[in-house]
């Protein structure tokens, strides 16, 4: 990814301003670290690694053999492999800041902002004349700029280096150069999504006009709060409520319904599509083109058998697999393909390309349609209050990162917020048995709208339930996994459980680290250590080599001698290359949220409908993941578009 961006103020496209959110990983603290439980499992089958489903009171699809990619012993894989394929909704190719906000918060002194500028380096000094080169540090790494100062003014900024994840980049690097330029000075709002990126930007452009004899600017990490001011309410047809993936193609089928119908669509981040831009894997998606070129014959019925143990109602199931039997043509006509099929013959799972994560593709096609179609997308905006009129929503609240607040009213209104594992105090009322554990979901997933849904009386199902990924990377809150063998082991170097506050390590060989993309690809990004020999990557990693030896020999003597749970397993190939990483458990998704029906219509507690108001995505009650948000938010989309008064 230390891919040159060349961005000056007249290169900054309408596109290049679309984005998704990505904000600092956070740790649900707590006291004390509680297990997960395990009383009934979801759906959280994971292809890169058999997640560890906490909670679930809800008995949603047990683990199909589609990709059973841990099915060595317990000494090897904590986990067998979960379901059809990896949830992956929530997060992160690489979610950009773990740091939790409280500590990032405590980054915003003008001294702490010039410690990661380093004007002593050599490659900082002037280049030519009046262009200079700044350092700061991002969430990856080192981030360099070049910039031009003529007669004290900014004329362009250049980032030459810099090792942040690719989607949050090329959305939010233009947003916070164009501040930049526009204001003469790095002192501007940081990108709402993207805050470790825009602060090492900021911090760079300080360090540049420093060198250029200019005064030092006071660069600080968090925004300032602006004083409220209402302006004048707007009028709609439709106001979407959040621009993931679900609010996204909520919006889009709105309009592909009706075209003329006025759809606004808001988001409190700077950037749009929340967590799916990070998501490697789009499954639950069958009738592909991928699949089909491939000879895989995955029909309907298959699609509802396998769900068909899911707590979805019958006539939302069948909405599910309805919609989903067109879904691929629906993004090929929109310009987003899914060529990569991959897992066998009964698997529904995607990629772009072989080489190429899906989130990242079908994100920015949505965004790019959305733009193209008429959504007036507003950025930056918090939707509030619902505004309720004779027992019908017609409208929400909503205020900007500008300090201006007005209503937005319309006849249907679409909330697509996402989850709530960013929210401490809701994940301690609904799911204690995630407490402590950090999230892979970005800031964005705070469940505004819970504490609403429950005071207006409407149903809420399955709140305790969670997906618990068994291990993220350390450093930077990655997703893990594929690898078709691997240990997870403590300091020790001892096999150990996933699901539990702690720091583990995940192990593999070269044959499990070239069976999944994922981790090519975060290996070849330095985020492993690679060794060539156990003893070599116990000491890369800090642990017991006595133990992590014993791991090895006692897992290849069970394989050896046919020991059972071994029957099918292969050796740990110890001689050859090996690759480790420091890894935790992680919340990766909360599963409950408010009640809809086949239409994507609001439920209240009493089963009725509640008028004027849809709902589709992680803020629902739902048991599948990113394409289930998909799906029902284009359901969501369409109905409220075909219920509009003439």
């Amino acid at each position: 990814m230390n891919k040159k961006l060349t961005l000056i103020l007249s290169c900054i496209t309408l596109f290049s301003l679309a984005g998704c959110s990505n904000e600092p990983s956070q740790s649900t603290q707590a006291p004390t670290a509680q297990e997960v439980s395990t009383d009934k499992v979801e759906e959280t089958a994971n292809i890169d690694v058999a997640e560890e489903t906490a909670s679930t009171d809800v008995a949603e699809e047990t683990a199909s053999v589609d990709v059973a990619e841990e099915t060595a012993s317990t000494d090897a894989t904590e986990e067998t492999a979960s379901t059809d394929v990896a949830e992956e909704t929530a997060s992160t190719d690489v979610t950009e800041e773990t740091a939790n906000t409280d500590v990032a918060e405590e980054t915003t002194s003008t001294d702490v902002a010039e410690e990661t500028a380093s004007t002593d380096v050599a490659e900082e000094t002037s280049k030519a004349g009046n262009v200079y080169t700044g350092v700061g540090n991002g969430y990856i790494g080192e981030v360099k700029v070049d910039v031009t100062i003529e007669d004290g003014t900014i004329k362009a900024i250049e980032v030459v280096e810099e090792a942040e994840t690719l989607v949050v980049a090329e959305r939010a690097i233009p947003i916070i150069v164009d501040r930049i330029l526009e204001a003469n000075s790095p002192e501007v709002d940081s990108v709402t999504g993207a805050t470790m990126t825009s602060f090492a930007i900021k911090t760079a452009v300080s360090d540049a006009m420093v060198q250029a004899g200019l005064e030092k600017p006071t660069i600080t990490f968090a925004n300032a709060e602006k004083e409220q001011v209402h302006i004048e309410n707007v009028n709609t047809d439709i106001v979407v409520i959040g621009g993931g993936p679900s609010g996204l193609s909520a919006a889009i089928a709105a309009k592909q319904t009706n075209p003329d119908a006025q759809v606004i669509l808001v988001e409190k981040l700077d950037i749009l599509s929340g967590n799916g831009k990070f998501d490697m894997n789009f499954f639950d998606l069958y009738n592909s083109k991928a699949q089909l070129d491939d000879g895989i014959n995955y029909t309907k019925e298959m699609f509802l058998e396998s769900k068909s143990k899911s707590s979805e109602s019958p006539e939302r199931l069948q909405v599910w697999a309805d919609t989903t039997e067109t879904l691929d043509a629906w993004l090929r006509d929109i310009g987003i393909e899914l060529n990569g099929n991959f897992g066998g013959e009964t698997s529904t799972s995607h990629l772009a390309e072989d080489d190429q994560f899906a989130g990242e593709v079908i994100q920015a096609g949505l965004e790019k349609t959305a733009y193209e179609i008429g959504v007036d997308i507003r950025t930056g905006t918090t939707g509030g209050d619902l505004i309720i009129e004779n027992d019908k929503v017609v409208g929400v609240k909503v205020n900007n990162n500008q300090g201006e607040n007005y209503d937005i009213l319309a006849q249907n209104v679409i909330i697509a917020t996402g989850g709530f594992s960013y929210n401490t105090e809701l994940v301690a009322k609904y799911t204690p048995h995630a407490v402590g554990l950090p999230t892979s979901n970005p800031m964005g997933a705070t469940g505004d709208y819970i504490p609403q849904f429950e005071e207006l009386g409407y149903a809420l199902e399955n709140m305790d339930v969670t997906s618990i990924f068994s291990t993220i990377l350390s450093k930077n809150y990655n997703l893990t996994g594929g690898a078709d063998l691997r240990f997870v082991v403590n300091d020790a170097g001892v096999s150990t459980p996933t699901g539990k506050v702690g720091q583990l390590y995940l192990i593999t060989d070269q044959e499990g680290h070239d069976s999944f993309y994922r981790m090519q690809k975060h290996s070849a990004l330095g985020y492993y250590e690679i060794a060539n020999s156990v003893e070599e990557l116990a000491e890369k990693l800090g642990i017991d080599s006595t133990g992590l030896l014993a791991t090895v020999e006692e897992y290849n003597n069970n394989v050896t001698s046919g020991a059972e749970g071994f029957e099918d397993s292969r050796l740990f190939n110890a001689n050859d290359t090996l690759y480790g990483a420091p890894v935790m458990s992680a919340l990766h998704m909360t599963k409950g949220g408010v009640l809809t029906n086949e239409n994507s219509q609001v439920l209240k507690a009493d089963g009725t409908v509640v008028d004027g108001l849809y709902a589709a995505g992680e803020v629902t009650a739902q048991t599948g993941a990113y394409s289930q948000s998909v799906v029902f938010g284009k359901v969501a989309g369409q109905q409220a578009a075909l219920t509009l008064d003439n």
